[in-house]
């Protein structure tokens, strides 16, 4: 269960992660709604942490496309000034949460896939944090999971995601 956490004018943080629920990537990704359901702050700080959760044309199709083929997944949108990746990925088929992983994705359009590092630059410098605010706002995780890096294209990274890891 996702606890909505509480954020004021002064509160510059905000959160790290934000859940995208494969019925909200297939009507259309309205961000505001997702940060209203997440995080109870004003308008002003919403308008703030808005811009931190944007999504690019590509990664608008990344989602979509990740979630449509993958119900089992749960997605969250990483902040874009913390970071932490693009996204991580939880596969929620393992009942027990103890054992779940997850996937910190770093995604790099016309790039070549890369697993288990990310790119050497501070994009997924933070990813732990990310990682930890999951395990405690939500539970899907253990606090500590295990986790794979992946760095490239978004259709390798999506191939990789279904099995067909090259």
């Amino acid at each position: 269960m996702l606890t909505p956490k509480v954020y004021r004018a002064r509160d510059g943080r905000g959160p790290l992660t934000l859940r995208i629920f494969a019925r909200a990537a297939r009507r259309g990704i309205d961000l505001k709604r997702l940060l209203a359901a997440d995080v109870r702050c004003s308008w002003r700080v919403g308008y703030r942490l808005l811009e931190r959760f944007v999504l690019a044309g590509y990664e608008r199709r990344f989602v979509r496309e990740l979630l449509r083929a993958r119900a089992n997944l749960w997605l969250f949108r990483c902040s874009q000034r913390a970071f932490c990746g693009d996204f991580v990925v939880v596969d929620m088929s393992e009942p027990r949460a103890g054992r779940r992983g997850a996937q910190v994705i770093e995604l790099k359009l016309g790039k070549p896939l890369i697993v288990g590092r990310g790119p050497r630059s501070v994009q997924l410098a933070n990813h732990r944090r990310a990682l930890r605010e999951i395990a405690e706002r939500t539970g899907v995780i253990a606090p500590g999971a295990p986790c794979a890096l992946l760095s490239g294209d978004p259709l390798a990274v999506i191939a990789w995601s279904h099995g067909r890891r090259r």
